[in-house]
């Protein structure tokens, strides 16, 4: 089909008819492109007629359409990002491109790109179509491959209190999951004419897939988020914009639960909380692109136009068995490092580094697929792969920007001025020394997401001043640390207690998986550090009964950790006890900034330190390596799950000063 006359108008480059390997190098001001064939030539020409770079038409700009490319970026002339967008879909399809034809499309290429197209009909009449399940699996009533799981003849929602049912965990009164089924499909089907127009509106194909799945498994969570002023479908410009990937999907849900109106997060079941509603929706966005990767559909139909130099996208591609380069051989390294042999690092996904990601994956609680996403790298501290900023470096990532010299307490008390990122001086490190960390005196990173973990526990911040340092948050802080509830970080525990020497040096078993406790309270015993009596043989896999033991009877104590709190904590076996609890993500920042102490004792729960479903989910290991490693049954990262919500941090009695 030829270029329509709107488009010969609107492009400033002129239109030649000689083939394309006649096209010379375009001069600076002006590319000549040659008429691109139709999508049906393409379809009959058994790749003999392809589409390829110095081409343009309206069927290279369809062809944008389907890989999903940036609306800036459909514009009808197949140049080097087009290109580049081909071939990686070529790869991500698996599709074997014969030398020197890659990034051009023809028949296979064309047929992978249509196929990896949803037929909304379908997908909207079926509990078990393709989205059904991607939706069923991110709400945890279907594993990857579509079997049920217990959760899905009836369980009660966290967030409130009421009976869900079926693959969409519907809660209005049906009698079945089944009837709970048919009843959101209905709803489903009725959504589709605003979600398709919002998504044609916005430039983009609502048949991709990924875009599908995202949007009713967001009205699935939540329909408000979906639909409402602010919600899913006004964000689909933005997507548009910027491109459809996993990595960009997630920040749009994060900001579709945002009120317009007050510029407030509205997610009251994540306690309006950013860090642990992205946690949820990244969570989500992983087991879609799960399902989708199992029938071929890649999770993706295009990749993200390149993002700005310093600033690299917040996960990078999905890695999975067949994948090459060196983001591969990154994750070999991270699964060597964690004790997962990959086979080697050679920058091939092969046989032997799926397996070792499956069996990594099954260690963490994540579903063992064997593909790398969000919640996978993240917990082999992949991700962001941004290069971080240690606390005690300057404020910008390549350490250019200067120290300013930062204001009294006085003045902060006063409330003339702020102590925030950026600054040094002595009031820095009374700051630092307050909340119990290094006390270097630069307001780094570190520093900044201590004070962040402080006010969270504690204090109603205005958007945009978390991390910064004004009356308020200096006041309930020295409040806190007078009465002993702060400034037990790593300057407050004696690093030299020759019981945490024992365990932050000393030789580690591994035990079977599973066996956390066991194993860590055989590896105290092999070291003579004491714990409670009876050893393993009446509490073998119980991490909560273990801490309230450990406090009870061990002659351990809880950690009162910056953003900590003081809570009650119950096990039925074993009694009550009072421990700080600190939120997994601020610790696991302090963790990576190597601001835990060594040999300490630490237990992480995804669920919470009240819930009643027994251990599985909650874990007990030894730190090393100032908390950026936890050893249980054998060594892990920081954060055992990738969906950790708390932990308690245990040390001698005497070893906290």
């Amino acid at each position: 089909m030829a270029p329509s006359a709107v488009q010969q108008a609107r492009n400033t480059d002129a239109f030649i008819t000689t083939p394309a390997e006649a096209v010379q190098t375009p001069a600076a001001t002006q590319r000549q492109w040659t008429l691109a064939p139709t999508l049906d030539s393409v379809r009959k020409g058994g790749g003999l007629v392809t589409l390829r770079q110095g081409m343009a038409g309206d069927s290279v700009m369809e062809l944008q359409r389907m890989l999903g490319l940036p609306a800036a970026q459909q514009d009808g002339k197949f140049g080097e990002g087009m290109r580049a967008a081909v071939d990686s879909f070529q790869k991500s399809a698996g599709l074997k491109v014969p030398p020197g034809l890659e990034g051009q499309v023809g028949a296979t290429t064309l047929q992978a790109l249509e196929k990896a197209a949803v037929d909304l009909d379908q997908e909207l009449a079926s509990p078990r179509s393709l989205i059904s399940r991607a939706i069923g699996h991110a709400e945890g009533n279907l594993d990857v491959k579509g079997n049920t799981t217990g959760a899905y003849d009836g369980h009660t929602d966290a967030g409130n209190g009421k009976l869900n049912k079926g693959t969409f965990s519907y809660q209005h009164a049906a009698t079945t999951p089944e009837q709970a089924d048919q009843a959101q499909l209905a709803k489903f089907r009725a959504q589709r004419p605003t979600y398709e127009a919002a998504a044609r509106n916005a430039g983009l194909d609502p048949h991709n897939p990924l875009l599908a799945a995202a949007y009713f498994d967001t009205f699935t969570q939540s329909e408000a988020a979906a639909n409402l002023p602010g919600g899913f479908l006004d964000q689909l410009p933005e997507l548009a914009r910027k491109g459809v990937t996993p990595e960009n999907i997630i920040d749009i849900r994060v900001q579709s639960y945002v009120d317009p109106s007050t510029g407030r997060l509205d997610a009251p079941a994540f306690g309006n909380d950013p860090v642990d509603l992205r946690r949820d929706q990244t969570r989500r966005m992983d087991a879609i692109v799960s399902v989708l990767q199992g029938e071929g559909k890649g999770g993706t139909t295009g990749p993200t136009s390149p993002a700005p130099t310093g600033s690299p996208s917040a996960s990078g591609p999905l890695l999975k068995n067949g994948a090459t380069g060196p983001a591969v051989e990154s994750l070999q390294k991270q699964l060597q490092q964690a004790g997962f042999e990959p086979g080697g690092t050679d920058g091939v996904f092969g046989p032997r580094t799926e397996a070792a990601v499956k069996a990594f994956q099954k260690a963490k609680g994540l579903d063992a697929d064997g593909v790398v996403g969000p919640r996978t790298k993240a917990a082999l501290g992949m991700a962001p792969q941004a290069p971080s900023t240690p606390s005690t470096g300057a404020p910008s990532a390549g350490g250019t920007t200067p120290w300013t010299p930062a204001p009294s307490l006085a003045d902060v008390a006063n409330g003339k001025a702020v102590l925030k990122q950026g600054m040094q001086g002595d009031s820095v490190k009374d700051l630092q020394k307050l909340l119990g960390i290094e006390a270097d005196g630069k307001f780094g990173k570190g520093t900044a997401d201590a004070v962040a973990a402080f006010q969270k526990s504690r204090l109603q911040v205005p958007p945009g001043m978390e991390g910064q340092v004004g009356g308020t948050t200096l006041e309930t802080l020295e409040k806190a640390a007078a009465s002993g509830q702060v400034g037990a970080g790593q300057g407050s525990v004696n690093a030299n207690h020759p019981l945490l020497q024992k365990l932050a040096t000393g030789a580690l078993d591994n035990g079977p998986y599973g066996m956390c406790v066991a194993t860590t309270i055989g590896n105290m015993d092999k070291l003579g550090v004491p714990n409670f009596p009876g050893g393993t043989s009446d509490d073998p896999n119980n991490p909560r009964g273990a801490m309230v033991r450990m406090m009870r009877e061990g002659g351990w104590t809880s950690v009162p950790l910056p953003g900590s709190e003081p809570r009650r904590i119950s096990s039925p076996a074993f009694g009550d006890v009072t421990a700080h609890v600190i939120p997994a993500d601020a610790y696991e920042r302090m963790a990576q900034a190597g601001q835990i102490p060594s040999g300490a004792l630490i237990f992480q729960t995804r669920h919470g330190w009240d819930y009643d479903g027994g251990s599985t989910g909650n874990d007990m290991g030894i730190v090393r390596d100032n908390g950026r490693v936890t050893h249980n049954f054998e060594s892990m990262g920081p954060i055992i799950y990738g969906d950790a919500k708390e932990v308690v941090l245990l040390v001698p009695k005497d070893a906290l000063q």
